[in-house]
């Protein structure tokens, strides 16, 4: 880990730092403000400092220490803006923002305040360190979201959104992004101060590479949430492919004309296109996501690419309408479910239902076909059963008519014999008659299953055999 005074500083960097600044600050070193005795440089911005410090009581920590640059104190303007970041990071209470701990006056009357000290790289850094895949960068960018709409909903716009802006350290072995610098904040609801504050004309809010069109026409009335909503697609843009959505040498080194025009009408690449065209570097940026190349742009494209261009269109409009709007569509994204970003065609919204429920609809299809084939298999197994029954009563039905008629036949034949040869009522006349209806008898036994409508037959056959 590298020492805090070669750290790149995380606070904003404006132009006018000037060497005098910077040298001012180091002869600070070891001097007590407070209860804070001050280690060493972090940044220096346009008007403030940032210490590296250490708590002396009642609890000993390292914390961070912003006061007002040397020479600065009579200037109201620089005043006001000093002030409108201690208030705005006082106001604002999110797991995801530095806090603040302390605020005072130094004995020479320059306005100081104590925050969260973090130790750490910045978003882009912190993933590129670790090889963080596509899926846990969007989870971690999607928690700095959450801390910008929080400032958001206090009525603060940060208007420097940007990875330096954003650091990653370590809670509970969890990785923990926090937004920091408020140093050019606006008040979009109440006034953060009493001091009175201007802008002057002319001069550029925030950093080129991530300032919003209407950053870029410095017209602060028309600055809001969206603002920063196209400072976060560009920082997606970046953590997706490694590289910004235009070029950094370009945009700074043709002047302001040239800058405005390619930020108000310029469209930038589609990430997976970028990173196509980037060669080597492309093939260093999926190293960096644990990913083959031709897997990282299959994963761009389409769908995960039209997230960072909704939120860096021109009109302000047409973007996401708030940061919680732009985190809520990533996690669309990582679950599967349409975007808001997405097309609004109907087929595009049916397709993407499906998939998503493909796999309880696929159990629930087949939890009906297998119902369903049960039930089958029962009725054909029921009616076969039947079948079988009413063939067997038919079968003794044709049986037991069968044996009446060879008894009414031997009946017929035994009376048509002559009188001398046998008489009716003859010892073997009887016999004949006893063994037919014993015989009967065994077969109306074996035959349960002889219908009701056979029954009269059956007493007719037995008058037959004893009537005689």
């Amino acid at each position: 880990m590298e020492s805090p005074e070669e750290r790149k500083p995380f606070f904003s960097i404006c132009e006018d730092s000037d060497a005098v600044s910077v040298e001012s600050a180091v002869e600070e070193h070891g001097r007590l403000i407070g209860n804070y005795r001050l280690l060493g440089t972090l940044g220096v911005g346009g008007h403030g400092i940032v210490y590296l410090a250490q708590q002396e009581k009642p609890i000993r920590r390292r914390v961070a220490l912003k006061i007002l640059r040397p020479g600065l104190a009579s200037n109201r303007n620089f005043l006001a803006r000093f002030e409108i970041e201690r208030q705005a990071l006082a106001v604002l209470n999110h797991p995801n923002i530095a806090q603040v701990f302390d605020a005072g006056i130094t004995k020479n009357g320059r306005p100081y305040f104590v925050m969260e000290y973090i130790d750490g790289p910045s978003i882009v850094e912190y993933c590129d360190q670790y090889k963080l895949r596509i899926e846990d960068r969007l989870k971690l960018f999607m928690q700095a979201c959450e801390a910008v709409h929080h400032a958001h909903r206090k009525g603060i716009v940060h208007r420097d959104i940007k990875p330096s802006n954003i650091l990653v350290c370590q809670q509970d072995d969890q990785p923990v992004p926090k937004v920091i610098d408020f140093g050019v904040a606006k008040a979009i609801s109440r006034p953060l101060s009493d001091l009175a504050h201007y802008t002057e004309p002319g001069q550029l809010i925030g950093t080129p590479e991530y300032m919003s069109p209407e950053q870029v026409q410095m017209n602060d009335q028309d600055i809001n949430a969206r603002s920063d909503v196209y400072s976060l697609g560009v920082v997606l843009y970046q953590m997706l492919t490694g590289t910004l959505p235009f070029d950094s040498k370009s945009l700074r080194g043709h002047g302001i004309d040239h800058f405005r025009e390619v930020v108000n009408h310029e469209e930038p690449l589609s990430p997976s296109r970028r990173v196509a065209d980037l060669a080597s570097e492309g093939k260093e940026a999926a190293d960096a996501r644990s990913t083959p190349l031709k897997t990282l742009v299959k994963t761009l494209r389409k769908e995960l690419e039209w997230i960072p261009l909704k939120a860096m269109r021109k009109e302000s409009t047409r973007r996401y309408q708030s940061a919680a709007e732009l985190a809520r569509d990533i996690q669309n994204y990582l679950c599967g479910a349409p975007l808001i970003a997405g097309p609004e065609s109907v087929v595009y919204r049916v397709r993407k239902f499906v998939l998503n429920r493909l796999k309880p609809f696929t159990e629930a299809t087949l939890i009906l076909i297998l119902l369903t084939t049960n039930v089958v298999f029962l009725t054909l197994y029921i009616q076969t059963r039947k079948l079988y029954k009413a063939t067997d009563r038919a079968q003794g039905v044709e049986t037991v008519s069968g044996q009446a008629d060879e008894i009414r036949q031997s009946r017929t034949i035994d009376a048509q014999q002559p009188n001398n040869e046998q008489t009716p009522d003859g010892p073997r006349h009887i016999e004949t008659h006893k063994q037919n209806g014993k015989q009967h008898m065994e077969l109306l036994s074996t035959s349960n299953a002889t219908p009701q409508s056979s029954r009269p037959e059956e007493q007719t056959i037995f008058r037959i055999g004893y009537s005689s």
